[in-house]
């Protein structure tokens, strides 16, 4: 029973662990006919600015990686997207307050669930759930720091590419 347990508890940490590590080693994809997402982003820059895939990438790699343009013609683009960046004016961008109080809650809810049948628990079985309670908060506050955490290196990117990217433009 212990083999199982142990199995268990491998594979709901291991399998999401090596998935996360796996594509976090990839390289982006290359920007395509239409850039490498097409989304509110490119649309906005072949918009307001008129730029082609490859500059969009480049533009979009600055800000987001709170870097300058190496192109004067770029910079007025880049800081145009660092302020949209900053005003959270892209859906994409913006975390939802009800979705970060729904991982709250779960994150305690599972939490609370595992240890009391950790502690009421006197079957392997009950105990195997309550660990695998627990593991399921763990996860959810991992998810839940992870994206606060990239909402802050964007914005602090951002930050970073508009003051770049003004000096030269003004």
């Amino acid at each position: 029973m212990a083999w199982a347990l142990a199995v268990i508890v491998l594979l709901a940490a291991g399998v999401p662990a090596a998935a996360w590590s796996y594509t976090r080693l990839q390289p982006p994809p290359p920007p395509g006919r239409l850039g490498t997402g097409y989304d509110r982003i490119d649309r906005w820059l072949l918009r307001h600015h008129g730029l082609p895939p490859v500059e969009r990438e480049r533009v979009r790699a600055a800000v987001f990686q709170g870097r300058q343009v190496g192109d004067p013609v770029l910079e007025p683009a880049a800081h145009d997207l660092a302020a949209k960046v900053l005003a959270r004016q892209f859906r994409a961008l913006r975390r939802s307050a009800v979705l970060r109080w729904v991982n709250v809650t779960m994150a305690a809810g599972f939490a609370a669930v595992g240890i009391g049948l950790l502690i009421a628990g006197t079957h392997a079985g009950i105990r195997a759930l309550g660990a695998l309670g627990l593991l399921d908060s763990a996860m959810l506050t991992f998810v839940s720091v992870s994206s606060a955490r990239q909402s802050q290196r964007i914005h602090r990117n951002a930050v970073t590419a508009m003051k770049l990217n003004h000096d030269r433009c003004s």
